[in-house]
Order: structure tokens, then sequence, then C-alpha cells
């Protein structure tokens, strides 16, 4: 079985960031100065995610989750080692964490479980990674927590496979299939096999106790030799953001009817930046049909003249409050809310310690954000430990280690 840590994010230019415009409104008095108390609720209270769709079907869904949701990301290498994720949740307990996102599809197309889809049967993509999806659905809602399945959806070297690789994003010059700079196959964005095979996946996750369905990687490769892949069954001339708006579409009609918020990942640059790019993700055209956006707001991966005249020490908070602020005015109108991923690993970052988590942490929130989540790859949370430490005293007063665990549950 393949180990794969992926650190994902994105590089802004000076001349995007001249488009995007300095953002004089970002409140710099944040925490790690002298800035006001923020409101922040330990227990609750709960948000509706109340969105109705009325194109091509009409539904309403209603699903309880957090707020502020604030989350560490599992991978399932991790919520299969019984001994790491009693570390991890130990660590946690009576913490202001209350969310967990865990992946139950990864980059390569291995499936955490053994799910009942047909297509991951014959391809092999199943697995004994957890052998019971409900068992630890009812441990995790036990102790307190929303839980959020993960599945990336078009990097896939399982699925490119199948069907003698119908689906497969083919390399243009070379032949054969292409494959990324870190040698996986994608599937095609515009099939709806490739969407149906994805949300089965779901819906097998939501009947099995998961809260919430987050797709990542639901864009077009922009890696160097993204200019090479072709891509079946793209119609003539239509643009990008069709496939990729049409999957989450297509996401909605069938994860909302079963209660389940549909969330995506996107670049950050894409909450920041209005004109189409190159993933092909348009959150205001996607807006109607995804619950949650989930911006990768790493301040490590933004250009660094991207406010570098605030110093090492204020870019982190600007940063993130500049995404989620940005990006909040541009989906909220279609009932959409934001949740930021918050750099949790110190790769790319000039200056690494828990204010650094902390201040990230708090900006999210003063802009408006439903929570956030904090990413490490590795689900190396030290530091992270750390900057809740930091987030409680500032929110609640008290230490963190004297309040009884989270329940935020009634069932």
């Amino acid at each position: 079985m393949r180990s794969i840590a992926v650190r994902r994010g994105f590089f802004v230019t000076a001349a995007v960031w001249a488009a995007v415009g300095f953002a004089s409104d970002v409140p710099l008095d944040h925490p790690s100065g002298t800035g006001a108390d923020i409101e922040g609720v330990r227990y609750g209270p709960e948000i509706t995610v109340d969105t109705v769709v009325e194109e091509p079907t009409e539904f309403e869904t209603k699903a309880k989750r957090p707020n502020p949701s604030r989350g560490i990301y599992l991978s399932y290498y991790t919520a299969a080692n019984r001994e790491k994720l009693d570390y991890i949740l130990g660590r946690l307990d009576g913490s202001p964490i209350n969310t967990l996102v865990i992946d139950l599809k990864e980059i390569p197309g291995i499936v955490a479980w053994p799910a009942e889809n047909p297509i991951a049967r014959e391809i092999g993509a199943t697995s004994e990674l957890i052998p019971d999806l409900v068992t630890l659905t009812g441990e995790l809602r036990g102790r307190g927590y929303y839980l959020i399945a993960r599945f990336v959806v078009f990097p896939d070297d399982e699925l490119a496979g199948y069907a003698g690789g119908t689906y497969a994003v083919k390399d243009a010059y070379e032949g054969g299939h292409w494959q990324d700079e870190r040698g996986f196959r994608w599937v095609s964005m515009w099939h709806p096999t490739v969407w149906d095979y994805n949300c089965d996946l779901a819906e097998e996750a939501v009947r099995a106790g998961f809260d919430e369905i987050q797709f990542d990687y639901v864009r077009y490769p922009t890696d160097e030799r993204a200019d090479v892949a072709a891509i079946p069954f793209w119609p003539a001339s239509a643009p990008k953001e069709e496939a990729i708006t049409g999957f989450v579409r297509t996401a909605a009609e069938r994860l909302r009817p079963l209660g389940a918020p549909v969330g995506t990942d996107v670049f950050g640059f894409s909450a920041l930046y209005e004109k189409r790019n190159p993933e092909g993700q348009d959150v205001e055209e996607m807006a109607p049909y995804v619950d949650v956006f989930y911006p990768m707001a790493y301040p490590s991966h933004y250009g660094w003249t991207f406010y570098s005249g605030l110093g090492l020490r204020r870019r982190p908070y600007a940063i993130v409050f500049k995404t989620v602020d940005v990006g909040r005015r541009r989906v909220e109108t279609a009932g959409a809310f934001v949740q930021p991923f918050i750099q949790g690993f110190g790769a790319g970052a000039t200056y690494y310690d828990a204010s650094y988590i902390f201040d990230q942490m708090v900006a999210a929130e003063d802009a408006g954000a439903v929570g956030w989540v904090i990413w490490n790859a590795d689900n190396v949370y030290t530091m992270t430990y750390e900057a809740l430490g930091l987030y409680e005293e500032y929110i609640y007063g008290s230490p963190w280690r004297q309040r009884p665990p989270n329940r935020l549950r009634g069932d």
C-alpha cells in the first residue's frame, strides 16, 4: 500500500495580486497585537445549511453543523491506525476542535473501506483500511465530533484503468495516459460515469454516518505538463467551468436529499480572483450547488509580493482574512458558506510557530468564516496543540485543559 502525503497549494503572482487589489479593509489589530475580543461559543450554536436548488430539480436540505466548525484533517492511514488515532484524539479531548475531515478516497484512487460500488470492486480500488465505517462514525460521533468525509475526485489512478482506459486523460504528444508530476493518472472531468462513481461512494459514506461530504481536486490539472493533457469527452468550445460546475450540481442532486451538505475544496486563488482560471473553478457558478467552500488559504503558498509590506508576523492573518472576506462576498448570495483550510505545516514558511497557526484561526473567524480546518498532510499536530492553547486563552480566557470534552451532539 502506498502512503501518499500531498502538500496542496497555489501561488499568486504579483500581477494577479494587483488585480485583486491591496486590502486596506483587513483589520490588522489582530490577536497577536492588541485586537478586541471576538465572539466564540464553545459548544455551538449549530447552524442550518439550508439551500434550495431549482435547476435541474428542486429540493431543500437542512443539516446541523457546529458554528464555528473548528477542524483538523485526518488521512485514512491515521483513521486506520488505532494507536495514532487514539493519540491525536486524546490530545484533542476538551479542545476547541469539534470537526474531523477524514479521507475516504485519496489521490491514487484507493477507497478506504470495502465499498459496495461495483466499479470500485471491479478495478480493485476498495480496501480494508477502515473495515467498518459505521463503527468508526459511531465512535467519533460519541466523542462529539462533526464528521466530514473527504473524496479526491479527478486524480484517480485506479479509475483511469477502468473500461480499457476510456475515461483516462491522455497525453496528446506522447500517447498513452497522461500523468501528473507525481506520476498519477487523472480521469475526465466531463463524463457522468466519473461523476456518478464518486457520488455513489459519497452516498455510502453518508449512509454510514458521515455528516458532510467534501470533494477535493474538483478541477483541471495545473501541473507543468498540463498543456499536453488531452481530456476525453470535452465538448468543442465548452469552457472548463461547465464541467466543474456540472459535477458539483450532480453531487448536490444526489447528496442533499440525504441530508448531507456538499463541500468543495478550492484554491485560495479561486476564492480571490474573479476571472476564469486554469483550474476551471468559478466559485460563483458553483455556489448554488456547494454548501461550504474550503479555500486552501496557506500563507506560505501565496507569492511573497502578497502583503510583503506588512512584515512576516502580520501576513498570515492578513492573507487568510482577505481570502475568506472576498470569497464570502462572492458566494454568500447563493447561500454558500466559507470555511478555509489553514496551514498547520511549516513547508515554505519563513517562520513557523504556534502563533502562525493561531493568527490564521482568528483571521478566518474575524472575516466571517463558519470555521476553519487545519491541514497537515502527515497529521503531525504538535504545533497545532500549542496553537489551540493560545486560541482557547484568547477566546475563553482559561486553559482548554481545564475544560470538559466537546459534546456537540444530542444523539
